[in-house]
């Protein structure tokens, strides 16, 4: 027999049937249902005693009205003004809604006020006094917060009772002051399964016990309370020494009765919800028929999504009146996106003053299933591919309207949002019944459309009291994200079926046979010492509740559980995260330290779940014939030209090639945020091709190279120019990509220094030609194969005909030595000396009067001041017929090898070089 039905008994063998005139009350709603439940399987005929929760009654006997938290606030912040403050609604939010918490507990406690306050004073004092020292402004002004302190607490309860309005702690310090005129007529009053009362609670229900108008039923057991060492027991020890009269059961179960508890460690949040469904559907082996005597406690809330969609489809019925925030559901998903577009704009507005969208904050609410309510979905696809294909990092309206007439206005209006917070709210409220109409049209997801319901009322919420006040349209959304969090949408199936998943303070007065805990870690449960709080410890400790209060009604909760219990799985999460974490609760060590070697009626097992990885198989090698048909591509891809990357590509994984070159997958398009290296590179190149044209087949001198190195505004002009196909003015000027503009320009700036310091020194440099295409034909077996390339210049080093290339990435080695001229077609690491030659030979072929040797080299436009980087083969620059000749009888094994039918396209053995290769995941390397 449980709590609530021995009660029940007990209150039917006092009064009979007729229990009209009898007064039950109840810590929570659920336990008022199940104790209407217990009355009726008494198997007698009744009248229905009132049945209530503390907090409904003591509302109805006050006769006030519950003020909402926002209109507190505002009232409060109105208040904050007269003492000569000048902060704004939105800068007082954060302190008025700190502010009203501390005075509703001031009040659930009846505080006496004069001694609090003057308490408050005396500490602020000792902790800015310095003898013989005169205070300083901020020591004065803090101070002067504490006075204010009281002033807003006096004035705000005064200017509550005026509107007839009162927060919880008020409404409790009322009836408490009140309770003998209020009790004089009343009677046949229960107060059942009560703990960890606040003064005003424990004033209201001791004056009616002692005054023989009620009776008190307390859910205790002997183990915890006559322990004076035991903190689950601190409330009852006092209540049991202090009170007058019987304290009805405080029995003696969880020493006696025999228990299975099984502390399990797990990793993850997910982790968690797949052990407690593995405990209920394999270990428990629970149906709707069942589960009725077993509870899932969840000490975090965030649990209940992944408990929901892995409980097993047996269980088809369940409890749930803690509900689900909306913060947590696809709708507010889809709202706090919006949200964070919103932030994105208005941080970067604050910058350039101009209102424009970050691009992933576009792409992630794009994305969300709830757009396509709003944009035909082609619509949106064709939006995110230009974006990324076009690189547009940041998006402003007129791109919208001029390439996507798709996207309807209205939406526009959302995106590019107004800063007037009425106009602010409208737009939200539309949006969302905009989306509330699409799904009553689309006839499905009724849960979302449960959700966005609560959105339009949490909107709603907040508009009524912020008509006509002018926030900053940051501050709607703060104070929507804590809307978000108080509405609710219940889970609520018949209470009295199926699995019971509740929070640890519904547990409260209910007992079951088998309890399965969930995040029954340290800073969880018990919750710790963090809160929000400007009553500092010393006043909280004398007066309030402080950790050590609010840990032993934890504690007692989490000890209550055990009563009548046969089976108690308590998991933990192992992994913690980014701020520690990842401890078990000292109620799961005090388990096996305490209990259960004061009793053997309880088997205490610990155990460890994780997750086996699957079996290391070693991933399947690829090979892909040359067919006839890819054999074509290859050829056709020779006509019409290889290129030195492509060939590298080749010598780096064959596989890889055939992926790029043959099957033409490609690496998805994105937008590059912050400039890469190739794209700093094309640009500086362009600013050289035109600056030097003019001087295309003439050699340099120190006056026209100073001329154009001292024309900063020019070359400013021409890296914009260059960045423009990527990256608009505004991105160059914010960010990093500011600092790698900068560095641009100073990469322009060291190189054209380097020319005047080489001309000065006497080196003569002609330019032969700019950006110049390099091509040859020839034949390999019956395939015609075209190379092809381009010099960044061409110029003649003295004598030497030179081909230089311009690279602004990390400078690597050019040399070869050995037989390295023939390692290099087979190992990528000489991949710039593999360009290098194929440019000097290409060169050659293409000018058969050439007379050698030939030069080719590196700019790296990070180190210019060190000069060109020539490539050397065996300590020689000037590269001679033998090394052009070797380099071609080299490259044609190469494309024989390309062109053999009888060599498939393989992955290369070397698995390092799978690394950064866009195709691993398809090779499973």
């Amino acid at each position: 027999m449980n709590f609530l039905q021995k009660v029940a008994l007990e209150v039917i063998a006092q009064h009979g049937n007729n229990l009209s005139t009898i007064h039950v009350v109840l810590p929570t709603h659920r336990a008022c249902y199940f104790f209407r439940k217990a009355l009726l399987e008494s198997g007698k005929t009744l009248w229905l005693p009132s049945i209530n929760t503390l907090s409904d009654w003591v509302q109805k006997v006050a006769g006030l009205q519950t003020v909402d938290m926002l209109e507190e606030i505002m009232l409060l912040h109105s208040i904050y003004l007269q003492t000569g403050r000048g902060e704004t609604l939105d800068e007082f939010l954060p302190l008025g809604r700190t502010l009203c918490n501390d005075f509703e507990e001031i009040d659930m406690h009846m505080v006496r006020i004069d001694w609090f306050f003057r308490e408050l004073r005396n500490l602020a004092s000792m902790k800015v006094y310095e003898p013989a020292t005169e205070l300083s402004a901020s020591q004065l002004d803090y101070l002067k917060f504490w006075e204010r302190f009281e002033v807003l607490y006096k004035t705000h309860r005064k200017e509550l009772k005026t509107l007839g309005k009162a927060n919880a702690g008020m409404i409790f310090r009322q009836v408490a002051e009140n309770i003998e005129a209020i009790s004089k007529d009343l009677s046949n009053f229960y107060f059942v399964g009560f703990d960890g009362l606040t003064k005003a609670e424990e004033t209201i229900i001791r004056h009616m016990h002692t005054h023989a108008k009620a009776t008190v039923f307390w859910n205790t057991d002997a183990y915890y309370v006559e322990n004076t060492e035991r903190e689950a027991g601190y409330f009852f020890r006092k209540y049991f020494k202090e009170w007058k009269g019987n304290m009805q059961y405080c029995e003696n179960q969880i020493l006696t009765t025999k228990k299975e508890v099984e502390v399990i460690s797990v990793a993850r949040s997910v982790g968690q919800a797949k052990v407690a469904v593995e405990v209920i559907a394999n270990h428990l082996q629970l149906t709707d028929a069942n589960a009725i005597n077993t509870a899932v406690i969840l000490s975090d809330e965030k649990l209940l999504q992944p408990l929901q969609y892995l409980l097993p489809s047996s269980l088809s019925k369940y409890n749930l009146t803690m509900g689900l925030p909306v913060l947590r559901s696809l709708a507010g998903e889809f709202f706090l996106l919006l949200f964070k577009l919103h932030d994105t704009t208005e941080r970067i507005m604050t910058r350039t003053h101009k209102q424009k969208l970050y691009f992933k904050d576009v792409v992630a609410l794009f994305q969300h299933s709830f757009f396509g309510a709003l944009v035909p979905q082609a619509e949106i696809h064709a939006a995110i591919a230009a974006i990324r294909r076009k690189n547009i990092v940041f998006v402003d309206r007129s791109y919208f309207e001029k390439n996507h007439a798709g996207f309807p206005a209205q939406v526009l209006e959302v995106l590019f949002h107004t800063s007037h917070s009425d106009k602010y709210l409208q737009q939200l409220m539309l949006l969302a019944e905009q989306l509330i109409e699409h799904f009553k049209q689309a006839g499905k997801s009724e849960m979302e459309l449960e959700f966005l319901h609560k959105i339009s009322d949490a909107i709603g919420t907040i508009a009524t009291p912020l008509a006509n006040v002018v926030l900053q349209t940051k501050t709607i959304r703060a104070l929507l994200n804590d809307e978000f969090k108080a509405h609710r949408v219940p889970f609520e199936g018949e209470p009295a079926e199926g699995l019971q998943i509740m929070g640890l303070m519904e547990s409260r007065c209910l007992d079951f046979e088998n309890i399965i805990v969930l995040s029954a870690n340290e800073g969880v449960l018990p919750s710790g010492k963090g809160s929000k709080s400007y009553i500092p410890h010393p006043l909280r400790n004398a007066a309030l509740f402080s950790h050590v209060q609010k840990d032993a009604r934890t504690a007692y909760l989490f000890y209550r559980l055990f009563h009548k219990a046969k089976r108690i799985y308590l998991l933990y999460d192992t992994e913690g995260n980014s701020l520690g974490g990842g401890e078990k609760s000292r109620f799961l060590l005090q388990l096996g330290y305490e209990l259960v070697k004061e009793t053997s009626s309880i088997k205490l097992k610990e155990s460890v779940y994780s997750v086996s990885p699957p079996a290391a198989t070693a991933a399947a090698a690829i090979s892909v014939p040359k067919t006839e048909a890819v054999l074509q591509t290859i050829k056709s891809n020779m006509a019409y030209g290889l290129s030195p990357s492509g060939l590298s590509t080749f010598i780096n994984c064959p596989l890889q090639y055939y992926f790029r070159y043959i099957a033409h997958i490609q690496e998805a398009d994105d937008v590059e945020e912050s400039m890469e290296s190739n794209t700093i590179g094309t640009a500086i190149h362009h600013v050289l091709e035109v600056l030097y044209k003019p001087k295309v087949g003439a050699v340099l001198t120190v006056d026209w190279l100073e001329q154009i190195s001292k024309n900063s505004a020019e070359i400013e002009r021409l890296l914009k120019e260059g960045f423009r196909e990527k990256f608009d003015e505004d991105a160059l000027m914010q960010g990093k990509n500011h600092l790698q503009y900068r560095l641009s320009l100073k990469m322009i700036d060291a190189f054209l220094k380097n020319e005047i310091a080489r001309v000065k020194q006497g080196e003569s440099i002609r330019i032969e030609a700019l950006e110049t295409p390099l091509e040859t034909v020839f034949n390999v077996h019956d395939s015609t194969v075209k190379i092809k390339g381009f010099a960044d210049r061409i110029e003649f080093q003295g004598k030497a005909l030179t081909i230089v290339d311009f690279k602004s990435g990390k400078a690597k080695n050019v040399s070869l030595k050995g037989d390295e001229q023939e390692v290099m077609f087979k190992d990528p690491k000489f991949k710039v000396q593999f360009q290098l030659l194929m440019y000097a030979w290409t060169y050659w072929r293409m000018n058969a009067t050439l007379s050698l040797p030939i030069q080719s080299g590196i700019f790296w436009l990070q180190r210019v001041n060190k000069g060109f980087d020539k490539l050397d083969i065996n300590d020689t620059t000037l590269l001679g017929v033998e090394h052009l000749q070797f380099f071609e009888e080299q490259l044609l094994i190469l494309l024989k090898e390309l062109l053999n039918a009888e060599i498939p396209f393989m992955q290369t053995a070397e698995v390092e070089r799978c690394t950064y290769c866009a195709y691993k995941r398809i090779c499973k390397r």
